[in-house]
């Protein structure tokens, strides 16, 4: 019985305390109603609880935090700009190579960076490793990649020195060094003096007003062809440009016909150098029949006995001697030779005459080199060396084409 009495009192004096306390515990409309209103006058901001709002708390934080950053970013970028500190310095032989590189203007050569020439102390800045230098010589074409393997090697053994600078004169040597050069030419406006014209006298001095301009000699000839005629207000195809009285082609350039440095073009129109063109060639077929002419009128010469010997026979044998020299005369012929720069060579030669003599007389005559090889060809056939031009169906005013080799 006194385990249940001691139970049931402190249940009882659990519950007596638990209602005290719910008594002393504010609700929320006491809090409420204790809380003063910030409009009311006469209360102090002491007497006032705060209250906090975290949202608003974190939100200030985040800008306050943008904010900076922006500001240090904005500070970083100002002093990167305001920065006047050097860049890091090459090596010396880095340095000394692209220098060399410069002053050349062209590249001879692989520059090689070997390990023996590297600055020890500032390998730290730009390492230029043996790989790289493989890597750098991969895009070079198969001469030069094998002049490089050539320095590569020989660099490694005795007497290197000479061997790389044989090797490297060998490259330069191996090098193109034939640069475009620049011509000086003056086009001559020609009016051929049986040529008619309707151009107004102050009109035809302006069209035949000479004109200079300047080219590289491996520029075709039909930009300055398209040039002239633009300026002087007329059509290319009514133009005819020519070079030591032969037509020019306007794919030919001037270090094709070996020009020099400054040149003279004759310039006609279409028919001027038509009308030209047919004058000459009648002024040469009269020429050569008064000469044929002459030749017949020309008296025999006078002959007599001597010496003992039978006059009969003398008159005999200079009739023989008289018409063997008429047979010389009869077996002439004049060919024209054409070169690769155009230009003709006239020369007169007999029939019994073989193509390997023309060859060697128009060799001496272009001054070409005795070991250059000359073809010549007629009507796209090739001459055999020792065919005689009585073997071939060549006549008088025949045009051949020589060819080097």
């Amino acid at each position: 019985m006194g385990d249940e009495d001691d139970f049931f009192m402190r249940t009882k004096n659990f519950r007596e305390l638990k209602s005290q306390v719910k008594a002393n515990i504010p609700t929320e409309k006491d809090l409420e109603a204790a809380q003063p209103s910030p409009e009311k006058p006469g209360i102090e901001d002491s007497d006032v609880m705060p209250i906090f709002d975290f949202e608003d708390e974190a939100k200030r934080d985040k800008e306050s935090e943008a904010a900076k950053e922006t500001e240090s970013n904005t500070t970083t970028k100002r002093k990167r700009e305001l920065s006047i500190t050097p860049p890091p310095e090459l090596p010396k032989h880095i340095y000394d190579a692209i220098l060399a590189k410069s002053k050349d203007g062209k590249r001879s050569h692989p520059i090689l960076l070997g390990d023996d020439h590297r600055d020890t102390n500032r390998q730290t800045v730009i390492d230029v490793s043996d790989l790289d230098d493989k890597a750098q010589d991969t895009g070079l074409d198969p001469e030069l990649a094998s002049i490089a393997a050539k320095v590569s090697s020989a660099s490694a053994g005795p007497g290197a020195t000479d061997q790389v600078h044989q090797i490297h004169s060998l490259a330069e040597q191996q090098q193109p060094v034939d640069q475009p050069k620049e011509v000086s030419v003056l086009l001559r406006h020609l009016r051929y003096q049986w040529e008619c014209t309707h151009l107004h006298p102050v009109e035809l001095a302006r069209v035949t007003m000479d004109v200079k301009i300047a080219m590289n000699d491996s520029d075709p000839f039909k930009g300055m062809m398209q040039f002239y005629a633009m300026h002087k207000m007329m059509r290319p195809s009514d133009l005819v440009f020519t070079y030591k009285n032969m037509r020019l082609l306007p794919s030919a350039t001037p270090r094709s016909l070996s020009m020099p440095s400054v040149v003279v073009l004759d310039i006609y129109t279409e028919a001027g150098y038509n009308c030209m063109k047919q004058h000459a060639d009648e002024e040469r077929a009269r020429w050569l029949l008064e000469r044929s002419q002459q030749e017949e009128k020309t008296p025999p010469p006078k002959t007599g006995a001597s010496d003992g010997h039978d006059s009969n026979a003398n008159i005999g044998q200079t009739t023989l001697d008289q018409q063997d020299e008429g047979d010389e005369e009869s077996e002439f012929l004049f060919i024209k030779i054409r070169g690769k720069d155009t230009t003709d060579e006239r020369m007169r030669v007999k029939k019994s005459t073989t193509v390997a003599a023309i060859c060697s007389a128009y060799k001496k005559l272009k001054r070409i080199a005795e070991t250059t090889v000359v073809k010549l060809e007629f009507d796209d056939s090739t001459l055999p060396p020792q065919t005689s031009m009585a073997d071939t169906d060549i006549e008088d005013d025949d045009m051949l084409t020589a060819t080097l080799l």
